[in-house]
């Protein structure tokens, strides 16, 4: 093979193997492209994920519930608190119902109630005014005594404003949970509840309307039901709401309810987390 021969050879191997470079380089940009477009999807779906697990901030109940265009009849709240074991005089105990009185601008104008039982004790003070019920307790089951130990306080404050236009439920709900965290108390239950007027008797169709309006602002899904007109109430689960209770292996936070009262002609709803606190 004469030199100019080979020469061609090279030359010809040399194009076969530029051209296999830039082939393989314009598939390597073609999986490149490909990949990054995949990366942007599956970011762009996590990221989505993401956002509807932990980054989701539904609306406040207080707002939820005023989109019934109900008319607010009362807003409550009761937080339970464990205050535990050690031995408490009747005036260390009274010292603490002054103390968290005081930190919710409640002026204590009577004395403190006392009722002493054989395993309970109750330490307490109810004001009642034009706006507002407020009670305040320190409970202790078991025998407070020197000399046994086998006793538990709690501590409950029950507020429960009258057609709260204002919305100062949640303002005292804050004022109480830091009350109870500088004493040290760790909350037990914490029910938030709110209730409002519809003139008449409400249909269950209408019921249903204003139920499911509750829980869709609430992003809240079905847990049970009964949905009759002799007893309408509905259990849900919202992620937006912190405290809950388990029935049947099941998480429930969220609890809306009706009732018609016939002396007053009018349909009461409510709705409260983790469920509604007494009678309805």
């Amino acid at each position: 093979m004469s030199r100019e021969q080979k020469l061609e050879l090279y030359k010809n191997r040399s194009k076969r193997i530029m051209e296999g470079i830039r082939e393989g380089l314009k598939r390597k940009k073609r999986y490149q492209i490909f990949f990054g477009i995949l990366f942007v999807l599956w970011a762009a779906a996590g990221a989505q994920w993401i956002a509807g697990k932990f980054l989701f901030l539904p609306k406040e109940m207080t707002e939820v519930f005023a989109e019934t265009n109900s008319k607010l009849s009362e807003s409550t709240l009761e937080i339970i608190a464990d205050y535990g074991e050690e031995f408490l005089t009747i005036e260390d105990q009274k010292e603490l119902i002054r103390y968290l009185a005081a930190g919710i601008g409640l002026n204590i104008e009577e004395d403190i109630s006392v009722i002493e039982e054989e395993n309970r004790q109750v330490i307490f003070y109810e004001k009642q005014a034009n706006q507002a019920q407020t009670t305040l307790k320190c409970v202790t089951l078991g025998q407070n005594d020197t000399n046994k130990t086998a006793r538990t306080h709690y501590l409950l404050v029950r507020i429960c404003i009258y057609k709260d236009t204002g919305l100062y439920l949640s303002s005292y709900q804050q004022k109480v949970r830091k009350l109870l965290d500088n004493l040290g108390a760790k909350e037990r239950n914490c029910t938030v509840q709110f209730a409002g007027n519809f003139a008449g008797k409400l249909t269950v169709s209408q019921l249903n309307e204003i139920a499911d309006r509750l829980l869709a602002g609430l992003d809240a899904k079905v847990i049970c039901e009964n949905r009759t007109e002799e007893l309408y109430t509905v259990y849900g689960y919202a992620r937006g709401q912190q405290q809950s209770i388990t029935v049947d292996g099941k998480k429930i936070n969220i609890q809306i309810a009706a009732a018609y009262e016939e002396n007053e002609d009018r349909t009461k709803i409510y709705l409260a987390t983790p469920m509604i606190s007494g009678d309805w």
